[in-house]
């Protein structure tokens, strides 16, 4: 394992680790039943939200399949380009290749219109996950926090796991799965319900405050 790798692992484990302290010491002050409602109330709200539009979830998938499929079709479609042969006096035939360049043209139509509306929905998601992260993520550690050491400890290792982190959820919002970003959305809002961070001003939360 590199350093690299090793900082990452090490700083999430670090962040996984501070999570748990920090639910222990709910229990410790508030016991079970205190934070089993806690965490079912945050929960409850937070399914209530998703960022998504039924436009926005609907160009998700279709520009992602479409783009996808096709660049796998016209890869297809290119290897089976018909070639010619001799008839039987041994004189070179060229193939009829009205249908493969329509089809071509087609496919080739299709992937270019979904370029842009793959690119544009999946910086929109990216855009919508990381708000929502980056308030649970790069927090402030210090009220958590009941030492220098830890609060030291704490704040070290925001700033790596925030950067895999952010390269995970890149790879994710480039995928056509709205469920999945949804689940992923509704997770920040919940660590921010739970922590007491504000939400008013997220996309797709019914609590959401006008803008002024």
């Amino acid at each position: 394992m590199d350093v690299f790798s090793a900082a990452g692992w090490g700083s999430a484990g670090v962040q996984w680790g501070a999570g748990l302290v920090d639910e222990w010491r709910d229990r410790q002050e508030h016991g079970d039943a205190w934070v089993e409602r806690k965490v079912a109330r945050c929960r409850g709200y937070a399914n209530q939200c998703t960022f998504y539009s039924r436009v926005h979830r609907t160009l998700t998938v279709t520009s992602g399949v479409g783009l996808a499929g096709g660049f796998v079709a016209l890869f297809i479609t290119m290897l089976a380009k018909p070639s010619g042969d001799y008839d039987e006096h041994y004189n070179w035939i060229e193939p009829d290749l009205t249908v493969h360049n329509v089809l071509v043209a087609v496919l080739y139509t299709v992937t270019l219109v979904s370029l842009p509306l793959y690119l544009a929905t999946a910086i929109r998601t990216f855009t919508r996950l990381m708000r929502a992260w980056n308030r649970v993520e790069l927090t402030s550690q210090l009220p958590k926090s009941h030492s220098g050491l830890e609060y030291a400890t704490r704040t070290m290792s925001q700033p790596v796991y925030w950067m895999f982190t952010t390269m995970g959820r890149a790879v994710l919002s480039a995928l056509p799965a709205p469920q999945w970003h949804t689940r992923l959305y509704r997770e920040a809002i919940y660590c921010c319900l739970y922590r007491g961070i504000d939400t008013g001003d997220l996309p797709g939360t019914p609590w959401r405050r006008p803008h002024r």
